[in-house]
């Protein structure tokens, strides 16, 4: 939380404003006022530019609103990417009633909220907006055009207040009333020239919005990456073989995290997403963690589904916990079992729900905590899975269904010996604040801030514990799959899941063997091993829009492969770990040559032929020149045959950590940095230089006896780059951090 003039924000504010460069909305200038004439006539202007986008549900009933506007007289439209949202239905409207048929999804950036639409102009071209060569300046007069709460083609002045920095990314600050629909519509000056694609709303005051410089747009227009509509519905969709929805809404799924937005066609907005697993026997557990996007909505766990309208649902609801008996299709047959307040559950963060199913109860829990117990046997059979009601947007990870734990878990156990819970500090109200008061309250004063302080660092203590114990689980599992010469996609999502420990390996193995089975629907009879190739190029890079990251080249999305195959974007080293994975389901011999500081593909032909790919330049064939041109432009050297050898799935995965390290590093992460230096130290466990830097960051990030046990194994295994002597003081100091 943040205190600001006495008043407590949250700091998800930060993302809206950076503090440092907010201004009192009260005392921003105010816009000078335009002539009538000259506003009407700008508007004439702009209008037959403007486009309304209507996002429907999986039913096509129930839709969201946003604006847009025509950059290219043959049919490309701008807008935010938040406005379409992923793998989702769309529909363009051209003022007045004019409806463009939608044909691709042009280009996006995910990390500016950016989208470019293409549209079927039917013959008849469109007007497009001029985009400014210029920054806007402080002060000058801007219209804003959208459609805000569903009303459409509306138009609101004001001015440029300031240029922000948030998140890393510079923004126009707007003294403006900004509305949800506003968002993807134009910021133009008076002469109608486009600075801005309007963005989003401040929290802090309804006269504060931000818009997106048009300059980002441009370089989206440059390089444009096009996903056939119907691909991009269906791109990052739920993994069919595992889950079915129903009832409407938007399910979708990135990165192990499934999403879901929209109003259900239930009653009350109710919408479910069954897991395809079998439940066998009559006791079980069913695990989630959900994060609501607001309190007052509702989202969680079904079970005892007949596919239909009859199941059990347990879930937050206005922060109470709630057990509910669905026995139809209307609220007349809904039944609230229990409902209970909870202190263990955390608004806005993710609680992890329990449904223990026994013989004779129903026993709920959250985050541990048993909730409510029910003996009510209306139903006893059926399937589990995730529901969501009303309006809400809620996130979903790591749903489990397994037989009941007889026994704690001895890692369980572990955890809770390092976990205390002050009791009395929940009970504590204004008479035991009267009391202190009345006996003196300094000394108290004191004591409580001491323990706040040593509570404060048993927290972070406890949080590097747990992303440790995560970190060390996935690189048991990157160094087994290496171990068993597993492929390389199977490593570098091993690898993804030091980010993203919600991520499912197996559904991402289930999602590449699809794309190899959609490769081989391309082909036709008699096609040779250049056409069968060229069908796969044709599939990931224009029926799909897969690309290289050329703006945002060392950003770490670009080697996690689980972004990579969602965003349709990554490095070179990326790109070609799904293109040799999709290659081998199709029989096709692909192997990845890592050239100095650009990484290949090579396809052995059944003649012995090679044939030398660039995956990251949407699979363009090299010949031996432009391979040594390659070689020479990054060492400064000729090629030499040791280049064009094949790498190892270890081999790949080593060049994608040091990637990962190198991105990390930029951006001063020391944790992310942490991460993959433990796991390219249990790939190579004899290097010292990764050991000595891994001390390094252990230190750095306060993990004292792990930064001993690194400077213990140098001092055991000596090397030319350190002195054993010189790492002895290094090793006392660790220890007085040890005891104090």
């Amino acid at each position: 939380m943040l205190r600001i003039a006495g008043l407590m924000f949250p700091v998800f504010l930060l993302l809206q404003v950076s503090l440092w460069g907010y201004q009192d909305p009260g005392k921003q200038p105010v816009a000078p006022e335009s002539k009538s004439s000259d506003l009407q006539g700008l508007v004439s202007r702009i209008r037959p530019s403007l486009v309304v986008i209507r996002v429907a549900d999986r039913d096509g009933q129930r839709s969201g609103m946003g604006s847009g506007f025509v950059v290219d007289a043959k049919g490309l439209i701008a807008t935010n990417l938040h406005v379409i949202g992923e793998s989702r239905d769309f529909t363009v409207e051209l003022w007045p009633n004019r409806k463009l048929p939608v044909l691709a999804v042009e280009a996006v950036d995910r990390n500016r909220d950016l989208a470019l639409i293409r549209v079927d102009v039917q013959g008849k071209e469109l007007v497009p907006l001029p985009l400014s060569e210029e920054m806007p300046t402080q002060g000058m007069a801007v219209v804003a055009f959208g459609n805000p709460l569903g009303m459409k083609h509306s138009v609101v002045q004001g001015i440029v207040s300031a240029m922000q920095e948030i998140e890393g990314q510079e923004l126009i600050q707007l003294a403006m009333p900004i509305e949800p629909g506003n968002s993807g519509g134009p910021l133009v000056d008076e002469d109608g020239r486009v600075h801005g694609i309007v963005n989003m709303k401040s929290a802090i005051d309804q006269n504060l919005g931000f818009a997106i410089p048009v300059r980002e747009l441009r370089n989206l227009i440059r390089h444009p990456s096009p996903v056939a509509i119907d691909r991009w519905i269906r791109r990052n969709g739920l993994d069919a073989k595992s889950w079915t929805p129903l009832m409407g809404a938007q399910w979708n799924q990135r990165s192990g995290v499934i999403q879901v937005s929209g109003v259900g066609s239930g009653f009350g907005g109710r919408s479910l997403c069954l897991s395809n697993q079998e439940i066998e026997g009559d006791s079980y557990e069913i695990h989630v963690q959900v994060k609501l996007d607001d309190e007052s909505g509702a989202a969680g766990i079904a079970f005892h589904c007949d596919g239909g309208d009859l199941h059990y649902g347990f879930y937050p609801s206005g922060s109470q916990m709630r057990l509910t008996c669905f026995r139809g299709p209307n609220v007349y047959a809904w039944e609230v079992l229990k409902e209970t307040p909870s202190a263990a559950y955390v608004p806005g963060d993710w609680n992890r729900l329990t449904v223990r199913v026994e013989p004779q109860a129903i026993r709920c829990f959250v985050n541990g905590v048993q909730v409510i117990e029910s003996r009510d046997r209306t139903f006893t059979v059926g399937k589990a899975g995730l529901a969501k009601f009303r309006d809400t947007n809620a996130k979903f990870r790591a749903f489990e269904v397994q037989p009941v734990r007889e026994q704690a878990n001895p890692m369980e156990s572990a955890i809770e010996s390092l976990v205390k819970s002050p009791q009395e500090a929940i009970r504590f109200g204004e008479k035991q604040i009267d009391d202190l008061v009345a006996k003196g309250p300094q000394g108290k004063i004191e004591q409580l801030q001491q323990e706040a302080r040593r509570w404060e660092k048993h927290a972070k203590q406890l949080q590097r514990i747990a992303s440790d114990l995560q970190t060390s689980t996935s690189i048991q599992a990157l160094r087994k799959s290496i171990e068993a010469d597993a492929t390389p996609l199977e490593a570098s999502l091993w690898i993804a899941k030091l980010d993203h420990p919600e991520i499912d390996v197996e559904s991402y193995r289930r999602r590449v063997a699809t794309m190899g089975d959609e490769v081989r629907a391309l082909w036709t009879e008699g096609d040779d091993e250049s056409k069968k190739r060229a069908q796969l190029n044709r599939y990931l890079f224009e029926l799909n829009g897969y690309h290289g990251s050329r703006e945002e080249y060392y950003h770490a999305a670009n080697c996690q492969m689980d972004r990579v195959i969602d965003d349709g974007e990554g490095m070179p080293i990326a790109l070609c770990v799904l293109y040799m994975a999709i290659a081998k389901t199709l029989d096709m011999q692909i192997e990845g040559i890592g050239l100095p500081g650009h990484f290949i593909a090579k396809q052995t032909l059944t003649n012995g032929d090679l044939v030398w790919i660039d995956v990251f330049d949407k699979g363009a064939e090299l010949n031996d020149g432009e391979l040594g041109t390659i070689v020479l432009a990054n060492v400064r050297r000729p090629i030499r045959e040791s280049d064009l050898s094949p790498q190892s799935t270890k081999e790949i995965s080593h060049r994608i950590l040091r990637n990962l390290l190198g991105s990390a590093e930029r951006r001063r992460d020391a944790e992310s940095m942490l991460r993959y230096i433990d796991a390219l130290v249990a790939l190579e466990p004899d290097d010292s230089e990764y050991r000595l830097m891994r001390a390094a960051l252990r230190r750095q990030t306060e993990r004292w006896a792990l930064a001993v046990e690194d400077i213990d194994w140098l001092i055991e295994h000596p090397s030319p780059r350190v002195e054993p002597r010189e790492l002895i003081p290094v090793r006392e100091t660790l220890l007085q951090q040890l005891n104090p």
